[in-house]
């Protein structure tokens, strides 16, 4: 682009300057968070930091920022060439426009593609993704990534939009889909999330910090068969405390899992606590 003058200083002789850089930045899933993004961008270590000043005031080296994520820069040579009116028709009164989905797990086809604001969940699954693999029952889906919660297949008529997945306990965050059968055990779906995060998470407060890393303790207990009737309720105060404290949304979603499978599949922790049984035989108990 620099070489053919659509980018760098007096494009096409207009006097009009602008330059790209790409950064690669290391692959630490915090950074997905605004400010611990700007903060690797700058070269220091990528940690969040509280939001006392907006980052369009001052972000980025101190200066005025405006971040978006690439799928969003994509969208918008198109709004410019078509019109807004033209994207407008696309997807929800709520949320305008199309989403990438990853749909991955237990599909007949896993696929990256894209579809209008709107689809249901169940339209990706059956029509795009071909369904479960034959002899297996569809158990739960999850939208969103690592923070967002599970939803179980009797909510699948629930569409690809921002309000209607955030009422239903979950997030349309990434556009990650992962679907899973009826070997799937909720514990231990919950618990691997729980290791994931408490590896991703950067360390700096509290809540984050301790409360991921007890939780996944007490999942562990539950998953070999020594968990009590009163975790449950454990499990929920430490979802309030990093839902409550933590320093960024990171820690603030972190729960989304264990509290979603809670709602939804409450009576397979209780399963593994009372009888020491694993219903999908996934844990070792």
């Amino acid at each position: 682009a620099n070489e053919c003058g659509l980018l760098g200083k007096n494009i096409f002789e207009s006097g009009f300057n602008f330059s790209i850089t790409l950064k690669e930045g290391a692959g630490g899933y915090v950074c997905g968070e605004s400010t611990a993004l700007m903060a690797s961008l700058e070269g220091r270590a990528g940690e969040p930091r509280p939001k006392y000043i907006h980052t369009a005031e001052k972000g980025l080296w101190d200066s005025p920022t405006n971040l978006n994520n690439v799928e969003t820069w994509c969208n918008v040579p198109l709004i410019i060439s078509r019109g807004a009116n033209w994207y407008s028709k696309i997807g929800t009164n709520g949320s305008k426009g199309t989403k990438v989905i990853s749909l991955s797990g237990n599909i007949n086809r896993p696929c990256l593609v894209e579809v209008p604001m709107g689809t249901t969940l169940k339209e990706i699954i059956n029509n795009l993704g071909g369904g479960v693999p034959k002899g297996s029952k569809l158990k739960a889906v999850q939208v969103g990534g690592p923070p967002a919660g599970i939803l179980p297949a009797t909510l699948t008529n629930l569409t690809i939009d921002f309000d209607e997945l955030y009422k239903a306990g979950s997030l349309l965050g990434s556009g990650g889909m992962i679907i899973m059968d009826d070997k799937t055990c909720m514990v231990d779906i919950a618990k691997y999330f729980m290791t994931f995060l408490e590896e991703e998470s950067c360390g700096r407060c509290t809540p984050c910090r301790e409360g991921i890393k007890r939780m996944k303790e007490v999942l562990d207990d539950i998953s070999i068969g020594i968990g009590k009737e009163e975790d449950l309720d454990l499990l929920q105060q430490l979802s309030d405390c990093l839902s409550n404290a933590s320093l960024c949304d990171l820690g603030k979603s972190a729960p989304n899992m264990v509290l979603s499978t809670l709602r939804h599949f409450k009576e397979e922790y209780q399963t593994h606590i009372e009888r020491q049984v694993c219903p999908a035989k996934r844990c070792n108990i």
